[in-house]
Order: structure tokens, then C-alpha cells, then sequence
């Protein structure tokens, strides 16, 4: 019963919940690319934010614990469990019924957002909504054979399902091709990694995980530009720093030596004077005698 709240029903379409899609959905505005959608007047937070604020405000209680969906055919018993930061995801799986033989394929995140874990002694983090033990049936694709990645056939359906509008398959080459450049100028980091392009992929191209990986040079790259960058600013004003202080050496030794030369001039001209004194005074003497 408030009036300042909305509550909207939406069409279950992955992947409406992203952030750019929702927003445009509910307020009919598309955010650009690289524009927050703060710079429109419009802050996105999800459940898990909402409640987090609400018990540090209200509650003073921390973020120490959040809810993760433990799912996945592999579980006896599939689950949502309050979980403290910092746990297992072995711990969760074991309390799930998830059996200790099998541990092939453990995913955290959705199934088409998430990525496998090297371990399952990885622990729960804030950010940490989902964990999936798949079966062997359950994590196979419309289009799996079991070949494994081919070449890409350019049949375009990896464009046909992109929510952000890209060229899935152009950032792909690119990606494979390092061109940096390229990737930028085709909006890489507007995609939002939700696996649409690879889950309808009939040539089973793991297409996030080229994303992923040129994501991840991209921001090493300018991580090292703007290190380079600050190298190169203190080189600059060091060497500036030494030419001035060497000007201010080389101002006030031509000083000193002017002021040796003045007072080098003086005395000189003191010693003739005193010298021409004497010379008087002899000849006085004589002219007398």
C-alpha cells in the first residue's frame, strides 16, 4: 500500500534480468554503451542488495551470510541455504547429498552465466547466488556431439539471440586475433556474458570464454598503460626537477663568482690606492730632507 512502489510483471525471456534489458523493459530508456545507468537517474539493485542494506541500516548487522541456490540433478537434496562468506562450496555440495566420487563438473552462477570451479574448496563470496552439480545429461547442449569446438560455420544465430545487439561471431575473431582495437570498437565490454551465443552455437564455440579471456588482456593491457603512463609522468618530472635544480646551482655559483670578482676588483683597487699613498708619502719625505 504505498504508492511510491510499482510492483511489474514481466515474461519469464532469458535474459531479461540483466541490468541494461531491465531497465529498458520497465522504463522503455536503452542505456548506451559505456553509460551508467546512474547518469540516466536510474539505480538498479537486485533482492540479495536490497536485504543486505536493510540489515546493515536497520539492523547494524554486517554482510556475513547470504543465500545460495545449491541445485543440479548430481543432489539427493537441492536446496536454498543460508550460507556465512567463506564457505566451502564442498561443505554445501556435502550437505545437498552431493556424492564425493563424482566432482566433474561444479558451477557457480547460472547455467549459462556460471563457470566451472578448479576445486570445490572455492569459497562463498558476496557475490556468490548459485551452485550447480550437473549431471552428464543435464549440462549437455541442444547441439552437443561430442566433437567438441569446430569451425565457425557463419550461420548467424549467435547474433540472432544476443540481447546487447553485438556480433558474437566478429568479436570472436577478433578475440582468437588479439586485436584489441578491434574489440573495442565492436563494444566488448557491453557484452554481458550471458552464454546465449554459445548455447545455440551448432559449431560448440565457447564463445564467453573468448570474451572472458580478452576482457581480462584488455584490462591487464590498460592496467600496464596507465603503470607505464605514471613511470613515464615521474621520469618526466624528475628530469625537470634536475634541470631546475641545476639551474638554480649553476644561478648561484655565477652569482658567487660575480660577487668573488666584485670584491677580487675592490681589494685590488684598495692595495693601488695604498701602495700610491705610500709612494706620496716617500717622496714627501725626500723633498723635505
Amino acid at each position: 500500500n504505498n504508492e511510491k512502489i510499482q510492483v511489474c510483471v514481466l515474461p519469464t525471456k532469458y535474459p531479461t534480468g540483466g541490468e541494461k534489458q531491465l531497465i529498458q523493459i520497465l522504463t522503455g530508456q536503452e542505456v548506451p554503451a559505456g553509460v551508467l545507468p546512474s547518469s540516466l537517474g536510474i539505480v538498479m539493485h537486485n533482492i540479495a542488495t536490497c536485504f543486505a542494506i536493510a540489515d546493515a541500516v536497520i539492523n547494524d548487522i554486517p554482510l556475513i551470510k547470504r543465500v545460495v541456490t545449491v541445485s543440479g540433478q548430481a543432489l539427493k537434496k537441492p536446496q536454498n541455504v543460508w550460507s556465512l562468506l567463506g564457505t566451502s562450496v564442498g561443505f554445501l555440495l556435502e550437505q545437498c547429498g552431493y556424492p564425493n566420487k563424482n566432482r566433474k563438473h561444479i558451477i557457480m552462477g547460472g547455467p549459462m552465466m556460471g563457470y566451472s570451479l578448479p576445486t570445490d574448496q572455492v569459497p562463498v563470496v558476496k557475490t556468490t547466488n548459485c551452485i550447480l552439480a550437473p549431471s552428464e545429461k543435464e549440462i549437455s547442449t541442444p547441439y552437443s556431439t561430442g566433437t567438441g569446438e569446430v569451425e565457425c560455420i557463419r550461420c548467424g544465430q549467435c547474433s540472432d539471440v544476443c540481447p546487447a545487439q553485438l556480433l558474437p561471431q566478429e568479436l570472436q575473431w577478433s578475440a582468437k586475433a588479439k586485436d584489441h582495437q578491434q574489440l573495442n570498437k565492436l563494444n566488448l565490454f557491453d557484452c554481458i556474458e550471458c552464454g546465449a551465443c554459445a548455447y545455440v552455437c551448432p559449431s560448440e564455440i565457447p564463445l564467453v570464454h573468448y570474451y572472458r579471456i580478452a576482457k581480462s588482456e584488455i584490462r591487464v593491457e590498460q592496467e600496464e598503460k596507465q603503470k607505464s603512463d605514471k613511470a613515464r609522468d615521474r621520469f618526466e618530472k624528475r628530469e625537470a626537477r634536475l634541470i631546475a635544480e641545476q639551474q638554480a646551482r649553476d644561478e648561484k655559483h655565477s652569482l658567487a663568482a660575480q660577487a668573488r670578482k666584485q670584491a677580487m676588483a675592490s681589494n685590488g683597487n684598495n692595495a693601488k690606492d695604498k701602495i700610491a699613498a705610500a709612494l706620496a708619502r716617500a717622496k714627501a719625505k725626500k723633498q723635505i730632507s
